[in-house]
């Protein structure tokens, strides 16, 4: 090699760390993603598969507690497998390759740097976007009574999704008639309505309360706590939320949603009259945070090569305490 500035593979692979180190917390910057304030994340290796994918097995007794007197004997009940939620743990990784010629040159070093350092911020960037747009697409594609496989086909190595394009119980996320796994009743959590004061109160209670029994039937606690919104219902989801009167009131009544959910807006919802009410954590994301980077020689090429990788996956692994509206059907 000639010059003091041209690199070996070593110095490459130094170079290559200390540029991400400099420049992933400016370009990855997690407090800015919307999908954890609303969804449960969890670390890929803490799946049930590590790093491939998540099963969810469940026991449900269903029954209330009994009220007893002195002296009687506890009651016996039994239990069941409920609905087991399946989620995929996504793979997503890119490479580019420097020519060993590039790096030979006395100018290697500073061209190296320039092209790792754009590599990597354009990477990271985009998968926080990438992030975010598959989180909401759960909710835009949702309505869909025949499915959407690019969001809810689960399936992994050693594990078919039997309900792929569907959610865990055989339907889509937003539809009229869920069933429960003990029970013959189905329950509904898609509806048509316009943003308004009255039509959220609708929606809350249909979550809160209609909507909220176990497999078996039996009452459990869902309240909602976020309402999801495209930027076309911003302003209407600040009012609505933020307001101390009632929007559109002409007694200066209170307005009793005020602070009653967190309002999310996301441009992932694209139909512009959407909007959902959602409970907190019945979305699963597996998210091995910022990109993982690798550097490698690809002797065939003849180049030095810098790769970076992250894992992310996210399936819906409770539907009630959701209700969608307006979100498309096909």
């Amino acid at each position: 090699m000639s010059g003091g500035t041209s690199i070996d593979i070593s110095q490459f692979k130094a170079l290559a760390s200390d540029v991400s180190i400099s420049v992933l917390p400016n370009a990855y910057q997690e407090a800015a993603l919307l999908f954890p304030s609303f969804c449960e994340v969890v670390d890929p290796n803490a799946a049930s598969v590590p790093l491939y994918g998540d099963i969810s097995t469940t026991l449900h007794f269903g029954t209330t507690p009994d009220e007893t007197e002195d002296g009687q004997p506890f009651k016996r009940t039994t239990g069941g497998e409920g609905y087991r939620p399946q989620i995929k743990i996504r793979a997503f990784k890119k490479s580019i390759g420097i020519p060993r010629r590039m790096l030979d040159s006395v100018a290697g070093r500073a061209n190296a740097e320039g092209i790792v350092a754009t590599f990597v911020q354009q990477f990271a960037s985009n998968a926080m976007v990438q992030k975010d747009q598959f989180v909401f697409g759960l909710l835009q594609n949702g309505g869909k009574t025949a499915g959407d496989r690019k969001y809810f086909d689960n399936s992994f190595v050693g594990r078919t999704d039997a309900n792929a394009g569907l959610i865990y119980d055989g339907v889509s996320f937003f539809n009229a008639a869920h069933p429960i796994k003990f029970g013959t009743a189905t329950y509904d959590n898609a509806d048509a309505t316009a943003l308004t004061g009255a039509n959220l109160d609708a929606a809350y209670t249909k979550a809160a309360y209609t909507n909220a029994v176990n497999e078996s039937g039996v009452q459990i606690a869902t309240p909602p706590d976020v309402l999801i919104v495209p930027t076309a219902l911003r302003s209407t989801g600040q009012v609505l939320l933020g307001s101390d009167q009632a929007p559109g009131g002409a007694n200066n009544d209170i307005n009793t949603n005020r602070g009653l959910l967190k309002l999310i807006v996301s441009p992932y919802i694209t139909t512009a009259t959407a909007w959902a009410v959602l409970k907190s954590g019945t979305i699963r994301a597996f998210d091995s945070g910022a990109p993982m980077m690798t550097t490698w020689v690809d002797e065939d090429s003849d180049e030095f090569v810098v790769g970076l990788k992250y894992y992310f996956g996210a399936g819906v692994r409770e539907w009630r305490g959701s209700v969608g509206n307006n979100f498309p059907t096909s």
